[in-house]
């Protein structure tokens, strides 16, 4: 309210405006008395001139009529005094000061100095101005020789009128306490001024007068009259009526005379002034108020306040003058009603937005002169304007909150800065508390991008500088923005109920929390369980629950790099997954499945296993339930699991003796005739065990029970002692020495084929051979080895032919373990022949080596030999080219590689020095004779020179090309043309590309052309194209602008290159120039694999040209397309795709046309569900094939089965008769119900599987609609039946409902984007009911009459409500984009936020808080999407039922109780009401009293807005509140 002086008889005006009504200052002697502290506003102005005393001062400034007297009685030619330092001694001498009125004051101010009156003994000094009263006893103040200023704009004419301020003369007495001796102002005629006898012996004092009457008691003047019995009556009616007459006389009934000082139009010259006078504060607002300049407004006025220094008090008046204007400019255009409110809403947005820009302005010129003074007055002004109302609040909170999220790094201190000053009134309400949490979590995640990115960067010097001030702000801001994030969530957790963008900000802000505060972590745990309970699941992949651990651990070990870490990567298997026995299942489904390939995935799981067992888990236990559990698993391999075992049999890692132990438990062999590889994994691993350092008795043991089942030991032994005797004829002279019996020949044996125990000890007893015989070797004389060496390479110990078989045999058996332990063993040898064959054999495996942890220590091993051998000799260049293959494929190796390349480059600068000159044209023209030595004659012209011209480069291309044509002639394989056409490339890079590029193009559209894979594969290896290049060009070809007619061939030809194994043997290919090496042969399958990794849309791409040639008769490929998508090859290339890439199953199910399918390509995907047909699932008729892969999916074959889905669901030629809409979504239905009972039953024992979800999520758009309404027409069916009389068990029905939410969540995508319009009454009719009922069963279980048996009947169907409740508000989640489509109904959605709200705050939640947080939780996502008029609309309604109290609904609506006038009512009282909507009438003794809002015109409450003091001049009425005049006594 705006403050003012009191009124009636008042004081003279102030010099400085006033903050508040001042009370009547009490007449005390200084002295007497400690100091009290005055305000400014009561000071007073007196006037000390008069017309004769002042006339040459008058002479001097200027002529009478320019010094204009104010109409508040201030005069306008008295001089002001400086104010001295101590402001509390001026207040208390002008208090002392005024005796008599006004008028009685008004002297000449000169006479104060006149010589008359002056001390004589100062009368020569000059320097010293004369005292302003005659002097006195007491303590003086010393001499000074400081000359008095002048005021230098007085000096100028300036008429300006300013008051004279009474001041403590310096010389003025002091008393001990620093205090002044009390005085009177020189008026001339007071005692004081008269120098008395008796006053210069004891000094003047203010006696105060007392009559003689009052020199005794009252008592006996006023006793007669009050002792008797009417005395009380009559002494009450005096006071009485005494206070009658000042109620009478004293209270201010005179009309409010407000009105704010009017604007008019100023020169710049007087406008200046006048605002140079504002931001005076000596210059009383009074005098200001008369007018005000036009023109300021907007933006300009809040810069004049900036650059003038305007003081915020006087700056928020200057405002509220300005804007009353323009709000009553409104008002007499003529307007009224909603278009003056429209007018003045509009205005009041204009004004907010210029402050905005003015803010942002001072914060955009941040390194400015003054700018921190700058930016403390901008923010100590809005925040004033802000706190008074005088701003569109909501329109200013949404624009900072807006600013700070749209922000820059170097603006977001300050900004945070801004914030806070209004982090209450931001925090209020929701709607704004959610938009700041996500403000504040969007600079957090930029300001970790960017420190994390400047932490990665290569910086040089220059950029170092630059970004040093980066480095030491980033963690600033970044603890800044954490602690406000940790306050924010313990605070205001409900702001961050953020389900849109929780699974973007979730795992960044659970980073910056930290582990210290335990509450902090349970507060972030509950809120990701809020948010994550509003996503639905499709959207949360990232965050899935525990119990869905399972697909995140299997996505964890398919990610596994091939050179991993063992240790990290075990700790996040274990922190995936907490249940230890699902962990080991896991690991070992994973590394067995046939849904999987490559076999360093075994050793893998052996080394994680190995790693667990270490820390004391019960591996052994784990696999013994692993192998009960193996006859149920679908897709298992059981080699891999026999593996696993072996090699952990082979560490000490598993008991066989507590394996047989086990199996004799369970009685696993009763009734068993045999043990054939069919039969279960646990007893069939009886035949697959290693026997070398098993105790005897565990050997007999076994042996009895092999015997029971009818399984021959001595068969066994005979059969390895067969397969040893052929292996020593395979490799005469490496076993001779140690059995020379060996020496019979004898038939092969296919060694793939040989049981698990024979494979083991083979092994065994090939790694021990190979070692006997470098043993033996390492015995004899070293010299003698090494001259044996060094002089005939086919002296070594061993030969090239030799462990060439050894590898063989050894990959026969599929012992790596052993094979790396050979490789090892072979690494020793000095012969460069041998240690190359054994760098191919690990690049051929290295991912296998690498996982067993051996490719490391063959590198630097190998390595270590090259530098001993290249000391003494030099090394063949191919043994460097394939350890620089391994090292690239090792990421730990890369100095030794650089090293390596070093070497190679030396080799090659020796071959330039040798020719450097040009190869001349009539060498390359020698080359096209057919002679037989053309690979020596095509070597002489490379070698001829070390430079090459274009022409030249193209005819040796085209001559070397043309030797690629059929040919049997054997000699053709000496030549190695791919190792010509890569040094050919060297002379020109760039030259050689463009050739090849056009050669490829020619090659794939000729239509005459060989296959690819006979050709490019050598090409491709040496180095003189790559795969990505073929690719491209074939792209081009498929799919591109360039688009040829037999693109199926080439999908077809190009698909081959990229599965099929490239020909190794010469003679096995007609073009045997071209023929891959052995040797070499892992250089094009790691082109391949990488390809297949790394590019999955252009392979997408061949594979869905490929299955359409299938499908197309006129294709000449379709044979052979057929055959290759059905293949071994082909098939292992698909499923390498939908596991690394599964989001590429829509892409690939577009090339399943709706015809006849192919038999290849069905043949094909049913292999991917049922690989080789081993498992039998899969029946022919469709409804059988679909609930079949309802029940076989699983987290390994996911990919598959909805592949298989999809392609079985394509509707087929309408004379094929096939399945249709209607007759699958039942059977659909019926699977989902069998696997949803499956489920429950399982989940008494194991976490319930869910795949089924994942697999119906790819039907089609018309089928999932089908199911999906079919799923929610029986979810609300099955509410219906739980809240009859004959109740079902809740476990069973909460389970159905749980599956069909689960069918809706997963079928969500076909939700129409208009929404279900009827879905969403049925939903909001259901909810209604089942809150009556919710009600209902509230009231009876409180019933005190209840029974036990009756009262838990009662709590058992509130039980069902509460399920009821949560599956409705499950339904509303999935369906939240429907509520609040442009055509939804609104009042089916007021019902709705209405139902949840009543549900909110109903008091039996109390006792439920889970389920009243996640109505919170609803009606807070359903809030965000209200307009503000719907919040409003729901916020009403509430009230009217009484049920607006609540402060969460508040919170949620963003509304408030009070209206615009902050709850105030104003009150008339009137003997004939009139009827009125907005009031609301009582009746007290025949008359009626109504109560209406009162609008609080906060523009308008301002101070001193009248030049003139009135008796009611305030913006709010006095006679409002019955306000009474005062009389200020001085």
């Amino acid at each position: 309210m705006t403050s003012h002086p009191s009124v009636g008889n008042r004081r003279p005006p102030l010099p400085a405006s006033s903050s508040s009504f001042p009370r009547p200052p009490s007449r005390t002697v200084s002295h007497a008395s400690p100091r009290i502290p005055r305000s400014a506003s009561q000071q007073v102005v007196i006037d000390l001139t008069d017309a004769t005393a002042s006339s040459s001062s008058r002479d001097t400034s200027g002529p009478a009529y320019k010094k204009q007297r104010l109409d508040d009685g201030t005069s306008s030619g008295g001089a002001r005094s400086p104010l001295l330092p101590d402001g509390e001694l001026v207040r208390q001498a002008s208090q002392r000061s005024i005796v008599g009125s006004p008028a009685s004051l008004n002297t000449n101010a000169t006479s104060l100095n006149s010589p008359s009156v002056q001390d004589p003994r100062y009368a020569g000094d000059r320097s010293r101005p004369a005292l302003p009263f005659p002097v006195r006893p007491g303590r003086y103040a010393p001499r000074t020789g400081k000359r008095p200023s002048f005021d230098k704009a007085g000096t100028r004419g300036d008429v300006r009128a300013k008051p004279y301020v009474l001041s403590v003369p310096a010389p003025a007495p002091q008393y001990s306490a620093d205090r002044p001796a009390d005085f009177f102002p020189w008026t001339g005629d007071h005692p004081e001024d008269i120098l008395s006898e008796q006053a210069t012996k004891t000094g003047f004092y203010d006696k105060t007068q007392v009559s003689q009457n009052e020199t005794s008691t009252a008592r006996p003047s006023i006793w007669s009259s009050l002792k008797h019995k009417s005395g009380l009556q009559i002494l009450s009616s005096l006071f009485v009526s005494a206070l009658d007459q000042r109620q009478a006389h004293g209270t201010v009934t005179a009309n409010s005379t407000f009105k704010p000082p009017p604007r008019v139009t100023l020169t710049d010259t007087k406008r200046e002034a006048w605002l140079r006078d504002l931001a005076d504060p000596a210059t009383p607002l009074r005098r200001l108020s008369r007018t005000i300049p036009h023109g300021i407004r907007g933006k300009v006025l809040l810069d004049h306040c900036l650059h003038k220094e305007i003081p915020t008090g006087r700056a928020v008046w200057l405002a509220k003058c300005v804007g009353a204007n323009e709000i009553r400019a409104f008002k007499r255009k003529g307007t009224s009603g909603a278009f003056a409110v429209g007018g003045e809403a509009k205005w009041i947005r204009e004004w907010t937005s210029h402050v905005e820009q003015f803010v942002e302005y001072i914060i955009d010129s941040c390194g400015a002169v003054n700018w921190k003074d700058m930016i403390n007055y901008a923010l100590r002004l809005s925040s004033h304007l802000f706190s008074e109302h005088l701003l569109d609040q909501d329109h200013y909170l949404d624009w900072m909150i807006s600013a700070l999220y749209s922000s820059d790094l170097n603006t977001v201190p300050i900004w945070l800065l801004v914030t806070q000053i209004y982090w209450k009134e931001i925090l209020q309400y929701r709607r704004r508390g959610r938009r700041l949490a996500e403000a504040l979590l969007e600079q957090l995640q930029r300001v970790w991008t960017s420190t994390v990115v400047l932490g990665d960067m290569m910086l040089t010097s220059k950029m170092k500088a630059s970004t040093h001030e980066n480095e030491e702000l980033f963690p600033q801001m970044q603890e800044q923005l954490a602690r406000l994030l940790k306050s924010f969530i313990i605070e205001n957790p409900a702001c961050f109920i953020l389900p849109g963008s929780w699974v973007k900000y979730g795992p960044l802000l659970i980073s910056f929390l930290g582990d210290e505060d335990a509450n902090l972590i349970l507060s972030f745990e509950r809120l990701s369980g809020r948010n994550l309970r509003l996503i639905r699941s499709r959207d949360k992949q990232s965050h899935r629950p525990t119990k869905d651990s399972r697909p995140r651990l299997i996505n964890l070990l398919d990610s596994i790099p091939m050179t991993f870490q063992l240790h990290q990567t075990s700790e996040e298997c274990l922190q995936t997954m907490g249940n230890k026995e699902l962990l080991i299942r896991t690991v070992l489904e994973w590394a067995s499945s046939l849904y999987r390939k490559g076999q360093a995935r075994i050793y893998v799981a052996v080394r994680l296993l190995r790693r667990w067992a270490k820390t004391g888990i019960d591996v052994g236990g784990s696999i013994l339930a692993f192998l009960a559990a193996s006859p149920t698993m679908v897709g298992l391999q059981k080699s891999n699991v026999y593996r696993i075992i072996v090699e952990l049999v082979r560490s000490k890692h598993f008991s066989v003796g507590k394996y047989l132990q086990w199996l004799v438990a369970r009685g696993s062999l009763r009734g068993r005739q045999a043990l054939g590889p069919d039969d279960p994994c646990d007893v069939r691993l009886l035949c697959e065990l290693p026997l070398h350092g098993l105790p005897g008795h565990v050997l007999n043991l076994r042996r009895i029970l092999l015997a029971s089942v009818g399984y021959s030991v001595v068969e066994e032994e005979a059969t390895i002692d067969t397969a040893k005797r052929n292996i020593a004829e395979q490799i005469p002279g490496l076993f001779s020495r140690s059995e020379p019996s060996f020496q019979i020949t004898l038939p092969s044996l296919d060694l793939r084929r040989l049981g698990g125990t024979v494979k083991w000890d083979l092994g065994r007893w090939v790694r021990q051979g190979v070692a006997s015989r470098f043993q033996a070797d390492r015995t004899s004389s070293e010299a003698d080895i090494k001259e044996t060496v060094l002089a005939d390479s086919s002296e070594s110990v061993i030969t090239l032919q030799q462990l060439a078989k050894i590898r063989k045999i050894l990959e026969d058996l599929e012992d790596f373990t052993i094979l790396a332990d050979v490789l090892s063993i072979v690494s020793e040898c000095e012969d460069a022949r041998i240690l190359n064959l054994a760098v191919d054999t690990v690049n051929q495996y290295v991912d296998v080596f690498a996982a067993i942890g051996a490719a490391d220590d063959l590198f630097g091993s190998v390595c270590q030999r090259h530098e001993e051998i290249r000391a003494q000799m030099p090394v063949m260049k191919s043994l460097i080219v394939s350890l620089i293959d391994l090292g690239e494929a090792l990421p730990n190796q890369t100095l030794p590689v650089r090293q390596l390349r070093k070497v190679v480059l030396s080799y090659e600068r020796k071959c330039a020095i040798a020719a450097c000159s040009p190869v001349s044209d009539h060498m390359a023209e020698a080359l096209q004779s057919t002679e037989s030595n053309f690979a020596d004659e095509f070597e002489q012209v490379l070698a001829s020179g070390s430079s090459m011209d274009k022409q030249t480069l193209s005819r040796l291309f085209e001559t070397a090309m043309n030797r690629m044509g059929p040919s049997k002639d054997e000699s053709l394989s000496a030549i190695n043309l791919p190792e010509l056409l890569f040094r050919l490339r060297s002379f020109d890079t760039k030259a050689f590309d463009e050739l090849m590029q056009g050669w490829l193009d020619s090659l794939l559209q000729s239509t005459s052309r060989p296959r690819l894979l006979d050709i490019l594969p050598t090409l491709i290896s040496g180095g003189c194209t790559t795969l990505r290049a073929v690719v491209d060009q074939a792209s081009i070809l498929i799919e591109g602008p360039s688009k040829i007619r037999h693109c199926g061939k080439v999908a077809t030809d190009m698909l081959e290159l990229l599965c099929s194994n490239a020909p190794v043997d010469p003679l096995s290919t007609e073009y045997q120039s071209l023929a891959q090496p052995s040797q070499r042969a892992y250089r094009f399958r790691k082109e391949q694999d990488l390809f297949n990794r790394t590019h999955p849309s252009q392979l997408l791409m061949i594979i869905r040209a490929t299955i359409r040639a299938c499908a197309d008769p006129q294709s000449s490929a379709q044979a052979s397309a057929r055959a290759l998508i059905s293949s071994t090859d082909g098939r292992g290339l698909l499923r390498d795709l939908m596991v690394r890439h599964p989001e590429s199953l829509d892409e690939l199910g577009q090339a399943f046309s709706p015809g006849a399918s192919v038999d290849q390509v069905k043949l094909a995907i049913h292999q991917l569900v049922d690989p080789g047909s081993q498992q039998g699932v899969l029946p022919e008729d469709i409804d059988g094939q679909i609930s079949t892969i309802m029940r076989v999916a699983n987290d390994l074959n996911l990919p598959f089965c909805q592949l298989k889905l999809k392609f079985t669901l394509i509707s087929p030629d309408p004379g094929m008769g096939g399945p249709s809409q209607d007759s699958v979504v039942p059977t659909l239905m019926e699977a989902i119900k069998s696997s949803i009972a499956l489920a429950a039953v399982a989940r008494r024992h194991t976490p319930a599987s869910t795949v089924w979800t994942e697999v119906i999520s790819v039907l089609d758009r018309s089928h999932a609609t089908k199911l999906r309404e079919t799923a929610e027409n029986e979810l609300l069916s099955n509410l219906m039946t739980t809240t009859s009389a004959a109740l079902p068990c809740l476990e069973q029905n909460k389970a159905t409902l749980e599956g069909l939410l689960a069918v809706i969540d997963a079928t969500h995508y076909s939700i129409p984007g208009s929404g279900d319009s009827q879905l969403l009454a049925h939903v909001v009719e259901k909810l209604d009911s089942v809150a009556s009922s919710f009600s209902s069963a509230a009231s009876e279980a409180k019933h005190p009459g209840l029974g036990e048996s009756a009262l838990g009947a009662r709590q058992q169907r509130l039980g069902i409500m509460y399920l009821n409740i949560d599956v409705l508000l499950r339904l509303i989640i999935l369906h939240q984009s429907t509520f609040f489509q442009p055509k939804s109904s609104h009042s089916n959605t007021s019902r709705l936020l209405l139902t949840l709200s009543s549900l909110l705050v109903h008091h039996q939640l109390t006792h439920n808080p889970t389920l009243s947080t996640h109505i919170f939780d609803v009606l807070a996502l359903l809030s965000d999407y209200l307009s503000d008029d719907s919040r409003v609309t729901c916020f009403r309604i509430l009230a009217d039922q009484c049920e607006s109290s609540d402060p969460r609904l508040r919170f949620l609506f963003a509304c408030s109780d009070g209206g615009d006038g902050e709850g105030l009512q104003l009150m008339s009282t009137s003997s004939s009401p009139t009827p009125s909507i907005t009031s609301e009438p009582k009746k007290e003794g025949g008359k009626t009293t109504t109560q209406q809002p009162f609008p609080f015109r906060r523009w308008e409450m301002m101070q001193e807005a009248t030049p003139i003091v009135g008796e009611n001049d305030t913006s709010l009425s006095l006679g409002l509140f019955g306000a009474r005049k005062a009389v200020l006594q001085l």
